[in-house]
């Protein structure tokens, strides 16, 4: 990747699959120059399938997405399942908050129906069945850590699966995913922000603040793609991605600002627009 450190750029390289997802094939595709730019499944292909739900990272692999970005948070027993948003009630036929649901309750949710009939049946999953779908079929995963002090948790459990090298964490919360990065060097952890500032002198101090952090990379809102700041970014040895962009004319416009990744709900069609197989 552009402007990394030898180190930066051994462990992402690595990790990310950089230059290395679907084989470039359509030359003259209207976003052919950026086919390096890697493609983020947001919350799995869920434009499609549930979000957070197992199918939905089985078609991401499909469809041939280099990563997908998944949402966890901590049951009220101790085990780390994937929802967005802190309650059950948008993305399930239940009720009630995640930290206050056993593992047990959660299972017993129907997790796909809300989506489509075809998908009625799915059940909330735990980041170790993700991770144990995911040990061969070249899908990236990448872990928002919804949940302040459950970093350890997370950082565990990709231990365990011996992970590290095939996932990437990031989150809003800043002391969150310092204590990831902390606890396991070998997994990069990016700082997710929705800062959009007025001058590039405010991305730059986000920017200075992520390396003395030591962290691989910043995820940004697309209203703050800019390419002084994200030359800068590259030339500092940190990776930018951009969330969430659904449609050609921004993809076209944030990879010719220079980002190194987009995480869209639509990755089937950003791969197309990339031309590649």
């Amino acid at each position: 990747m552009r402007g990394l450190s030898a180190p930066s750029a051994a462990m992402l390289s690595a990790a990310l699959m950089l230059g290395g997802g679907a084989a470039v094939s359509q030359t003259d595709a209207p976003g052919a120059a950026y086919q390096h730019v890697v493609c983020i499944a947001h919350r799995g292909n869920s434009h499609q399938a549930p979000e957070n739900t197992l199918v939905a990272y089985r078609e991401a692999a499909e469809i041939g997405a280099d990563l997908a970005e998944c949402d966890v948070d901590i049951t009220a027993d101790g085990h780390v399942v994937l929802m967005h948003d802190r309650s059950v009630d948008r993305t399930t036929d239940g009720s009630g908050l995640v930290q206050e649901l056993t593992l047990e309750q959660l299972k017993a949710l129907d997790a796909g129906s809300w989506k489509a009939e075809a998908y009625a049946g799915e059940t909330v999953p735990t980041l170790h069945e993700l991770m144990s779908q995911h040990t061969d079929d070249g899908l990236q995963i990448v872990v928002e850590i919804k949940a302040a002090g459950i970093a350890e948790q997370v950082v565990s459990i990709l231990r365990d699966q011996d992970a590290a090298h095939r996932a990437v964490a990031f989150s809003f919360d800043r002391p969150t995913i310092n204590a990831a990065a902390a606890l396991e060097p070998a997994l990069p952890c990016f700082w997710l922000t929705g800062q959009i500032p007025e001058e590039a002198g405010e991305m730059r101090a986000l920017v200075n603040q992520a390396v003395a952090d030591g962290l691989a990379g910043l995820s940004v809102h697309l209203g703050a793609v800019r390419p002084d700041w994200i030359r800068y970014a590259h030339s500092r040895g940190l990776s930018v991605w951009v969330w969430t962009v659904n449609d050609a004319t921004g993809w076209a416009a944030v990879c010719a600002a220079g980002v190194d990744g987009v995480i869209t709900d639509v990755p089937e069609a950003f791969i197309e627009w990339q031309g590649r197989d």
